[in-house]
């Protein structure tokens, strides 16, 4: 994938469609991964990320087996390597190992299932202004809000701040999260 510029319509339309197109598989391994964590119920309701939230957050630490085969997901920067990969052609040497993205990523993809029950929710091309960091991402709107919802966004910046700094959300955080974004009207 090419890297995304702000500018580049192409791109951006290429981002939104992989991006889009690896929800499913990625939801698929999170189904897997629930087999064998009883305490993951996912039956699509908000109160169910309650659980796959604290879960995720605790599997960072020790994310056990990556599941194969793994690709990296659209949203992630085609500049930075995973932690356990050879730099190569990259720019920077990403904090995050292939397993710790791999569950960031079917973490997100189940969020954005649950999200996606909201009666209006639309996937969208984020356009907003001219040298915005959050331009052509794709976001999930919900009904009328004006501003669409960062879904890679509400899982990713939680999860990197407890590596990073040891700070641990509140139990529940990840449903909380889908509760204040459902609830939301801007």
């Amino acid at each position: 994938m090419r890297r995304l510029t702000f500018d580049d319509r192409a791109a951006w339309e290429e981002y939104h469609r992989a991006y889009l197109d690896g929800l499913a598989a990625a939801q698929a391994r999170l189904r897997i991964r629930a087999l064998s964590a009883p305490q993951l119920v996912l039956d699509d309701s908000v109160g169910s990320l309650a659980a796959v939230g604290d879960w995720l957050i605790d599997s960072l630490v020790r994310p056990g087996l990556l599941l194969e085969p793994f690709t990296i997901p659209a949203w992630w920067s085609p500049r930075a390597a995973p932690q356990d990969e050879p730099i190569g052609d990259r720019e920077y040497v990403a904090p995050l190992t292939r397993a710790q993205i791999q569950l960031i990523d079917e973490v997100q993809a189940y969020f954005a299932e649950v999200l996606e029950t909201h009666p209006a929710a639309t996937w969208v091309i984020f356009r907003g202004r001219p040298k915005e960091d959050r331009r052509g991402l794709t976001m999930l709107q919900l009904g009328s809000r004006k501003w669409p919802v960062s879904v890679v966004g509400c899982v990713f910046v939680p999860a990197v701040r407890y590596l990073d700094s040891g700070i641990i959300p509140a139990r529940g955080w990840l449903a909380d999260r889908a509760y204040k974004e459902l609830a939301r009207r801007d």
